[in-house]
């Protein structure tokens, strides 16, 4: 028979059932609250897709901010309103790449803010 695990809703305890206590009502052995246990919903595998899509999002984007601000500097010195504010941005999102474990694009991409912008 499989067991279920699940959180108390009255005070977070940590609790287990087994399949024949669903549809029972049940009292917390911790605090006493009554627990109506209910089937469990089945996790679909969708959410993870979006998940591992968005770990790249901010990698992606500070490339883009990056080359923008590259493409603005070239154009223009008097742009420097738009392409200072890009290239923060590319610095920013290169440190949320690498919380997101991507962390040799973001590390490149924190250096190549870092270097690049004065030399050129």
């Amino acid at each position: 028979m499989r067991a279920f695990t699940f959180n108390c809703p009255h005070c977070e305890q940590k609790l287990e059932a087994t399949e024949d206590m669903m549809g029972q009502k049940m009292a917390c052995p911790a605090c006493k609250g009554h627990i109506e246990l209910l089937e469990p919903e089945p996790v679909s595998p969708d959410p993870v897709k979006k998940v591992v899509g968005k770990k790249q999002g901010a990698l992606i984007a500070s490339v883009v901010c990056f080359l923008l601000a590259v493409g603005l500097l070239f154009f223009s010195l008097l742009t420097f309103f738009i392409y200072g504010p890009l290239f923060l941005a590319a610095f920013i999102l290169s440190i949320v790449a690498m919380a997101q474990k991507r962390v040799a694009g973001g590390v490149t991409m924190l250096l190549l803010t870092l270097i690049v912008p004065p030399i050129l």
